[in-house]
Protein backbone atom coordinates (compact mmCIF):
# COMPACT_ATOMS: atom_id res chain seq x y z
CA UNK A 1 0.00 0.00 0.00
CA UNK A 2 1.41 3.42 -0.96
CA UNK A 3 1.78 6.10 1.69
CA UNK A 4 -0.75 8.26 -0.19
CA UNK A 5 -3.29 5.43 0.05
CA UNK A 6 -2.70 5.25 3.80
CA UNK A 7 -3.28 9.00 4.08
CA UNK A 8 -6.48 8.73 2.06
CA UNK A 9 -7.67 5.96 4.36
CA UNK A 10 -6.71 7.93 7.46
CA UNK A 11 -8.52 11.07 6.33
CA UNK A 12 -11.53 9.10 5.09
CA UNK A 13 -11.99 7.45 8.46
CA UNK A 14 -11.43 10.72 10.35
CA UNK A 15 -10.74 9.24 13.77
CA UNK A 16 -8.45 10.34 16.58
CA UNK A 17 -6.38 7.64 18.29
CA UNK A 18 -8.65 7.82 21.32
CA UNK A 19 -11.65 6.88 19.14
CA UNK A 20 -13.39 10.24 19.39
CA UNK A 21 -15.06 10.65 16.03
CA UNK A 22 -13.79 13.84 14.42
CA UNK A 23 -16.64 13.85 11.90
CA UNK A 24 -19.14 14.16 14.76
CA UNK A 25 -17.05 16.91 16.30
CA UNK A 26 -16.98 18.77 12.99
CA UNK A 27 -20.72 18.38 12.47
CA UNK A 28 -21.48 19.57 16.01
CA UNK A 29 -19.04 22.47 15.72
CA UNK A 30 -20.57 23.57 12.40
CA UNK A 31 -23.82 24.29 14.26
CA UNK A 32 -21.91 26.50 16.73
CA UNK A 33 -19.82 28.39 14.18
CA UNK A 34 -21.24 31.87 13.52
CA UNK A 35 -19.97 31.94 9.93
CA UNK A 36 -21.49 28.53 9.06
CA UNK A 37 -24.72 28.64 11.07
CA UNK A 38 -26.67 30.95 8.70
CA UNK A 39 -26.08 28.54 5.79
CA UNK A 40 -27.03 25.52 7.88
CA UNK A 41 -30.21 27.17 9.14
CA UNK A 42 -31.18 28.25 5.64
CA UNK A 43 -30.50 24.91 3.96
CA UNK A 44 -31.74 22.65 6.77
CA UNK A 45 -34.56 24.70 8.30
CA UNK A 46 -35.45 27.25 5.58
CA UNK A 47 -34.59 30.14 7.93
CA UNK A 48 -33.50 33.16 5.90
CA UNK A 49 -30.82 35.19 7.68
CA UNK A 50 -31.16 38.89 8.31
CA UNK A 51 -28.08 40.08 6.46
CA UNK A 52 -27.37 42.97 4.13
CA UNK A 53 -26.33 41.06 1.02
CA UNK A 54 -28.97 38.36 0.46
CA UNK A 55 -28.19 37.81 -3.25
CA UNK A 56 -24.58 36.96 -2.36
CA UNK A 57 -25.83 34.66 0.42
CA UNK A 58 -28.21 32.86 -1.95
CA UNK A 59 -25.34 32.36 -4.40
CA UNK A 60 -23.26 30.88 -1.62
CA UNK A 61 -26.15 28.67 -0.52
CA UNK A 62 -26.37 27.17 -4.03
CA UNK A 63 -22.81 25.90 -3.57
CA UNK A 64 -23.66 23.95 -0.42
CA UNK A 65 -25.78 21.03 0.73
CA UNK A 66 -26.70 19.62 4.14
CA UNK A 67 -26.51 15.85 4.56
CA UNK A 68 -27.28 14.23 7.92
CA UNK A 69 -26.96 17.61 9.61
CA UNK A 70 -23.48 18.33 8.21
CA UNK A 71 -22.66 21.09 5.73
CA UNK A 72 -20.87 20.17 2.50
CA UNK A 73 -19.57 22.37 -0.29
CA UNK A 74 -20.49 21.17 -3.78
CA UNK A 75 -17.47 20.99 -6.05
CA UNK A 76 -17.79 20.53 -9.79
CA UNK A 77 -15.05 20.52 -12.36
CA UNK A 78 -14.86 19.50 -15.98
CA UNK A 79 -12.79 16.39 -15.21
CA UNK A 80 -14.90 14.71 -12.54
CA UNK A 81 -18.42 14.33 -11.30
CA UNK A 82 -19.85 16.38 -8.46
CA UNK A 83 -17.97 15.97 -5.19
CA UNK A 84 -19.15 16.95 -1.74
CA UNK A 85 -16.49 18.47 0.50
CA UNK A 86 -17.07 18.56 4.24
CA UNK A 87 -17.00 22.19 5.41
CA UNK A 88 -14.51 22.56 8.24
CA UNK A 89 -15.28 25.14 10.95
CA UNK A 90 -12.37 27.46 11.68
CA UNK A 91 -11.92 25.93 15.13
CA UNK A 92 -11.25 22.49 13.58
CA UNK A 93 -8.82 23.51 10.82
CA UNK A 94 -5.78 22.83 13.00
CA UNK A 95 -7.08 19.33 13.83
CA UNK A 96 -7.51 18.50 10.15
CA UNK A 97 -4.10 19.91 9.24
CA UNK A 98 -2.45 17.88 12.00
CA UNK A 99 -4.24 14.73 10.90
CA UNK A 100 -3.22 15.24 7.28
CA UNK A 101 0.38 16.14 7.98
CA UNK A 102 1.52 14.83 11.36
CA UNK A 103 -0.38 11.56 11.70
CA UNK A 104 1.94 8.53 11.87
CA UNK A 105 0.60 7.21 8.55
CA UNK A 106 0.56 10.55 6.70
CA UNK A 107 4.16 10.17 5.47
CA UNK A 108 4.78 13.95 5.45
CA UNK A 109 3.80 14.27 1.81
CA UNK A 110 4.73 17.91 1.42
CA UNK A 111 2.59 20.96 0.79
CA UNK A 112 1.33 20.17 -2.73
CA UNK A 113 0.28 16.58 -2.04
CA UNK A 114 -1.14 17.42 1.38
CA UNK A 115 -3.22 20.22 -0.19
CA UNK A 116 -4.40 17.87 -2.92
CA UNK A 117 -5.51 15.27 -0.38
CA UNK A 118 -7.31 17.85 1.74
CA UNK A 119 -8.97 19.44 -1.33
CA UNK A 120 -10.42 16.09 -2.28
CA UNK A 121 -12.45 15.77 0.95
CA UNK A 122 -12.66 19.06 2.83
CA UNK A 123 -13.39 22.75 2.31
CA UNK A 124 -12.60 25.83 4.34
CA UNK A 125 -11.86 29.38 3.19
CA UNK A 126 -8.15 30.04 2.62
CA UNK A 127 -7.18 26.36 2.75
CA UNK A 128 -4.28 26.94 0.35
CA UNK A 129 -2.84 29.60 2.66
CA UNK A 130 -3.27 27.39 5.74
CA UNK A 131 -1.44 24.40 4.29
CA UNK A 132 2.16 25.51 4.79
Amino acid sequence: MKSTDVLDSTIANIHFADNINLYEQIRTTQWKDSSILPLLNFLQNQITPTIDNLPKFYGLARLHRVIDGALYRIFNNKHSSERLLLVIPSSKVTNILQLAHDHATAAHLGRRKTLSRLNSRFYWPHMRRDVA
